[in-house]
């Protein structure tokens, strides 16, 4: 279930803001995670309806290729990750995200997915600029 959770909640990406404006804060707020999750599933055949449907129905689903590979585009995408699975700076300036820093899975999806499996586990929340 913590997967799952982390799943989705690397889906809905909570933003900070820049702009001074407030409804221009709400509205780049939800447009901009949204973006990103469909460059994602886009990019690697990743169905996100068929997803939320499958935990709808059955409350949980198999973590897959395309569902690994999401999460490494997110966390690119979010500045966590390098093209190369290693982790930025803004990764490591997290509090409590060292105990995640030593994961490597067998490709550079399976990597991110275990390091998203480790950052749930130990509940580390990432600040995230868009």
């Amino acid at each position: 279930m913590r997967v799952l959770f982390a799943v989705c909640t690397t889906i809905c990406v909570v933003a900070v803001y820049s702009s001074n404006d407030a409804a221009s804060k709400i509205a780049k707020g939800k447009e901009k995670p949204k973006q990103l999750n469909e460059e994602c599933a886009q990019e690697n055949g990743f169905n996100l309806k068929a997803m939320y449907h499958e935990i709808a129905t059955h409350k949980h689903f198999v973590a897959t290729q395309p569902i690994r590979c999401f999460v490494f585009c997110m966390y690119k995408k979010i500045g966590l990750m390098n093209e190369d699975t290693s982790l930025t700076q803004k990764f490591y300036d997290t509090e409590g995200a060292h105990k995640c820093t030593h994961i490597s899975g067998n490709d550079e999806c399976d990597t991110a997915y275990k390091i998203m499996e480790c950052v749930t586990k130990h509940e580390i929340w990432f600040k995230v600029d868009y």
